[in-house]
């Protein structure tokens, strides 16, 4: 259904493409200069973002993907959207941040012009529409004990139609991309549309799809999950201990998932709005790149989320850091002993490798250690 409406939406921008580039080009990019103060903070923050988000999502999605009895459903979800951020701070990000600094001059070819763009839509749809799985996963462990709840081959599934659906729906937006030379003769990747309706419809469906829709599933959601956790706790003092500990660790549990579906609105709110004033006739330049920063600093946020709210994973970060140490540690203790045994005459090669083969040896066991640290979120 999608594929055709965009063919024919294809078709027909070509056709009108001469009357409208010009008019995309200077409505959909204000090409202000930046002061220096607020280059700097934005560079700043662009590093901070990538280092964490990079950082915290590889090291989430090692800790959950290496052992396979920690491939539960709800941290496959998980994966799915560290996954998502991962793409985003190393795909995305790079690209925007170099576009911005050469003065919105695009030197990358049409291939990527056409790729880089639509790729950030893809992301932004599969992180809602995971949040959304995870919410409604949850309500059913919750509210619906009984009843059906995903499996991990059902999950896997869930995660293909996710990524399938978020292309899709991004289809139009990779037609309507192209380079075109602005005024002084200089490449834009731009979008250019048939029509200022059809463009403005577009964008209106995006943000019903990516934001609309989702929250109003995850707050209905957790509005009946805290119903339902609220009547249970009058309950809880009559019933055996287990009981009690199980409705504790749910409330943890829903307590991260609501703070990860505030971080999204409240982050990603904002850029539908700039973006959607954008496409009525009233950009603003220097607002359209806060709110940018803001929705990528999302990626960065969710490992910080599931390190503070979440015990477990807590632990596994405390555990792979201090891994870290001990290891720069015992590689301090190692070179300093062959350093001393050199001066003594009596390193010998065999020394040597015996001490690396203890430290491998200890290094095997700590990440160990640190896996066995890390349980379920459920």
């Amino acid at each position: 259904m999608l594929i055709p409406f965009a063919m024919a939406f294809q078709e027909h921008a070509i056709a009108n493409e001469s009357a409208v580039v010009t008019f995309n080009v200077t409505k959909s990019r204000s090409f202000s200069t930046e002061s220096f103060s607020f280059k700097v903070f934005k560079l700043f923050c662009y590093s901070l973002v990538f280092v964490l988000g990079v950082l915290g999502n590889v090291l989430v999605f090692r800790m959950v993907m290496k052992r396979r009895k920690l491939r539960t459903v709800s941290n496959l979800f998980i994966c799915n959207l560290a996954a998502a951020d991962i793409a985003v701070l190393t795909v995305n990000l790079p690209f925007r941040l170099a576009y911005q600094e050469n003065s919105y001059i695009w030197p990358f070819g049409a291939v990527l012009c056409k790729t880089i763009p639509t790729l950030a839509y893809v992301f932004i749809t599969a992180s809602s529409m995971t949040l959304v799985l995870m919410t409604i996963d949850q309500y059913r462990a919750i509210v619906k004990p009984l009843g059906r709840r995903f499996t991990v081959k059902t999950t896997k599934f869930a995660i293909m139609l996710i990524w399938t659906f978020s292309v899709l729906i991004a289809l139009p937006f990779n037609f309507a991309l192209r380079v075109v030379k602005r005024r002084d003769s200089q490449p834009v990747c731009t979008d250019t549309w048939p029509s200022d309706k059809f463009e403005q419809f577009y964008f209106l469906s995006l943000f019903v799809v990516q934001f609309v829709i989702p929250m109003t599933i995850i707050v209905c959601c957790y509005t009946l999950i805290c119903g339902h956790l609220n009547s249970k706790t009058r309950l809880d003092h009559l019933t055996c201990t287990s009981t009690r500990q199980r409705s504790d660790r749910n409330k943890k549990v829903i307590k991260m998932l609501v703070v990860i579906a505030a971080v999204y609105a409240l982050f990603t709110l904002p850029y539908h709005v700039t973006w959607l004033l954008s496409v009525f006739g009233y950009p603003n330049s220097v607002a359209k790149k806060l709110c940018v920063l803001l929705v990528i600093a999302t990626s960065a946020a969710h490992p910080i989320i599931y390190g503070t709210l979440n015990q477990e994973f807590n632990k596994g970060f405390k555990a792979f850091f201090r891994c870290l140490r001990q290891k720069e540690n015992d590689e301090y203790r190692l070179d300093s002993t062959i350093a001393t045994r050199r001066l003594v005459g009596t390193t010998t090669r065999t020394d040597h490798v015996k001490w690396r083969d203890i430290h491998k040896r200890k290094q095997t066991e700590e990440d160990e250690e640190v896996e066995k640290q890390l349980v379920t979120c459920v």
